[in-house]
């Protein structure tokens, strides 16, 4: 290998964070990854990268390659990214979900006890895909219909019958809150790589943001929650509105680290702190600091 060029060595870690910040930037595939987040020098610290190898990538392979002096990579590929992903171990990433609800449970986002519906969805793939016409759903017209009503079989005591339907129409949960969610604001339906093992890590991913995401929404709601409120009103915002409204709210603040703690701050308080700039009528710096109650 030609003398200052090297090969370097990346953890699975970093590779798995990024897919989780690709799914919850709710980016449609790994190409708008490579446009959008892998140039975001706060998203690429949040997994280990720094500023440097944002700029100027991680090593000086193929630097020899661009034309006319182009960008340098990112510190990573997209597609070795999805690739990466798409070939960890199945058993894995199953354990990684599991944890995810062993942690859930731990804080009592569930109750004690659950009544579900089970339910397959099909998800259609094209021919090049692998594994695809593996399965087949076979349907066989019948002459004939009922007179008096339709007839529903199940293996649920029949005692309170109305009682079984209804917990069997609870089933349609699944369709809107779940599928179409997962579809939509997910992207279930595109994985990393067109292989079955692909698929199978990226759905135990979305199922396990999207259980986190729910979690983190509840634990705000009850923080903000008023308690003489008797009847709060049910959130109505789905994921994506909600992503625009935290957005909205948080556009103008910005994160300061100073060792081991941390402050949030408005872009108008942090100008105060950091400057001498004064604008008439504006927040001076002694009440910034008394806002956050620190005396220096």
């Amino acid at each position: 290998m030609p003398e200052n060029k090297k090969r370097f060595l990346i953890d699975t870690l970093p590779y798995l964070l990024i897919y989780i910040e690709t799914l919850v930037a709710e980016l449609p595939s790994m190409n708008a990854a490579e446009e959008v987040l892998l140039t975001n020098e706060a998203a690429m610290r949040a997994v280990g990268f720094n500023a440097y190898q944002v700029k100027e990538g991680i090593c000086r392979r193929g630097r020899h390659r661009r034309k006319d002096g182009g960008p340098p990579g990112r510190p990573v590929a997209a597609d070795t990214v999805g690739g990466d992903v798409g070939t960890i171990g199945r058993e894995a990433v199953a354990d990684l979900f599991n944890h995810a609800v062993q942690m859930l449970a731990a804080q009592g986002v569930f109750p004690k006890e659950v009544t579900v519906a089970l339910d397959p969805t099909d998800i259609e793939t094209p021919k090049g895909f692998e594994g695809a016409g593996s399965v087949t759903r076979k349907k066989k017209a019948r002459d004939g219909t009922f007179t008096d009503g339709a007839v529903f079989l199940t293996n649920l005591p029949v005692k309170n019958a109305l009682r079984v339907y209804d917990l069997y129409d609870e089933r349609s949960l699944i369709e809107t809150p779940l599928n179409k969610e997962a579809k939509q604001n997910w992207h279930l339906n595109k994985p990393p790589k067109r292989t079955a093992h692909a698929m199978h890590n990226h759905v135990l991913m979305v199922l396990m943001l999207m259980g986190l995401t729910r979690a983190y929404r509840q634990y705000q709601a009850d923080l903000e929650a008023d308690p003489n409120e008797k009847n709060p009103a049910a959130d109505p915002l789905g994921f994506r509105r909600w992503r625009r409204q935290v957005e909205r709210e948080n556009a103008d603040k910005v994160i300061v680290f100073v060792d081991d703690k941390f402050a949030i701050l408005h872009l108008a308080e942090f100008t105060v702190l950091v400057s001498d700039i004064r604008i008439r009528g504006s927040t001076t710096r002694d009440m910034v600091l008394a806002k956050y109650g620190v005396a220096l």
